[in-house]
């Protein structure tokens, strides 16, 4: 069992503000043009071969070869216990989150992967995370499949892995356990979405070459025979009083807004109501977004009933020791967290011109990829922001795989800045 198994504490930070669109720059200028009668226009669609698809998963893979290769020179010679501390600190996102500058934190961290390591042992990491795509046009289109940025962040997390494969020889595992079928009751999650999700997921994860160090496996047919049961407990003994109405504001932009049906121009209306710009927009607008607000308060004492229940009952314990014979494991998070035993967030898309929000996850973004000569580059971003940015449509085998950026699009963007 992981140290902090036991831990009831809610954390109020499992929606980050980067999931939010309130700030998006594109919101802004779309109800603008919304309001003075125009359309959003639909994306350029570009149908691309195997071969070109390919080439893609090639150069997702040249990219995470530099990373790998990178963290093992500054790893290499290092005990086995610093060295393998190390390659996650050179993958993590927010390492001053999980305070791996403080030695008190460092040094429980080392403790961790040594008491997994000492005797020979595979080492296990997993995180909850993924499983579905948040329901919104603005978002994510309300695309049901992979695309590009789930690719881009299996690509790191099985990068973490390859890395301490080269440094410790015993080889590492990392395990992505999909949370969204666990907020079918509250986010809206359909559960056939995700399933159909899980299945071409690890259909993915072979074709790019990750299956061997990255597992994502059936959430559903781990949760013991209590889960709801337990869940329901919870709920009404929360105490959210501090926190929530920020935990509110949050989660009102990961409920599924697709289930109604509306075309995008009045979805983005909404959120403009939602995001507090009131301006020019009738009371039958503000009363939907009202409605939507008021739904985010029904459901948020579920969603963060279904977040401690996770660790209550060992659920990440239950799955790991299921696939590898063993619940010892190092538990990372989509949220970093300075705890007994930091859990380090890993940094799942690179630093580069397209990735407008670092923080994004998979789950509420559209991928994005920038081909200019032989440079390639990957990121995320809001579907609306790749709309209004003229990006083009990438479709593989009737299915969207993500959005082309390109130069035209640059300079749209520097006309959406001004």
């Amino acid at each position: 069992m992981s140290d902090n198994h036991n831990s009831d504490k809610v954390d109020f930070s499992n929606i980050v503000k980067a999931g939010a669109i309130s700030d998006l720059d594109e919101l802004h200028i779309a109800k603008n043009r919304v309001l003075q009668g125009e359309l959003i226009p639909a994306a350029e669609t570009i149908d691309i071969s195997d071969g070109e698809a390919n080439s893609i998963m090639e150069s997702l893979a040249a990219s995470r070869a530099k990373r790998v290769k990178k963290a093992v020179r500054r790893a290499f010679g290092k005990p086995v216990p610093e060295a393998i501390a190390g390659i996650l600190k050179d993958f993590a996102l927010s390492p001053s989150q999980s305070k791996l500058g403080d030695k008190y934190f460092w040094g429980r961290l080392l403790e961790k992967i040594d008491s997994l390591t000492v005797d020979g042992q595979p080492l296990t990491m997993a995180l909850p995370m993924g499983g579905g795509n948040i329901g919104s046009s603005i978002k994510t289109g309300g695309r049901i499949l992979p695309d590009l940025s789930e690719w881009q962040a299996w690509n790191s997390l099985a990068g973490i892995s390859m890395a301490i494969n080269e440094i410790y020889a015993p080889g590492a595992l990392m395990i992505a356990v999909p949370d969204a079928a666990l907020h079918t009751a509250d986010l809206g999650f359909a559960i056939e979405d995700v399933i159909s999700h899980g299945r071409q997921a690890n259909l993915d994860l072979m074709r790019l070459g990750l299956g061997g160090h990255l597992s994502i496996p059936d959430v559903l047919s781990h949760l013991p025979s209590n889960w709801s049961s337990i869940v329901d407990e919870i709920v009404p003994v929360l105490d959210l009083s501090k926190h929530d109405w920020s935990l509110i504001r949050s989660l009102v932009w990961s409920l599924n807004t697709k289930v109604h049906g509306m075309p995008i121009e009045r979805e983005i209306l909404i959120a403009s109501a939602l995001s507090g710009n009131l301006n020019d927009l009738p009371s039958c607008l503000r009363a939907e977004a009202h409605a939507i607000f008021q739904r985010a308060e029904f459901v948020v004492r579920h969603y963060s009933a279904v977040n401690i229940a996770i660790r209550r009952l060992g659920l990440i314990e239950n799955v790991v020791e299921a696939l590898t014979g063993s619940s010892n494991f190092l538990r990372l998070s989509v949220h970093a967290k300075a705890i007994e035993v930091p859990e380090i967030r890993p940094h799942l898309f690179p630093t580069n011109r397209i990735v407008q929000h670092p923080a994004l996850l998979p789950m509420h973004g559209v991928g994005v990829v920038r081909r200019e000569g032989a440079n390639t580059d990957f990121g995320i971003t809001f579907n609306l922001a790749a709309l209004m940015r003229g990006y083009k449509r990438l479709v593989w085998n009737s299915r969207q795989i993500g959005f082309e950026a390109h130069s035209d699009a640059a300079e749209l963007s520097k006309e959406l800045a001004a």
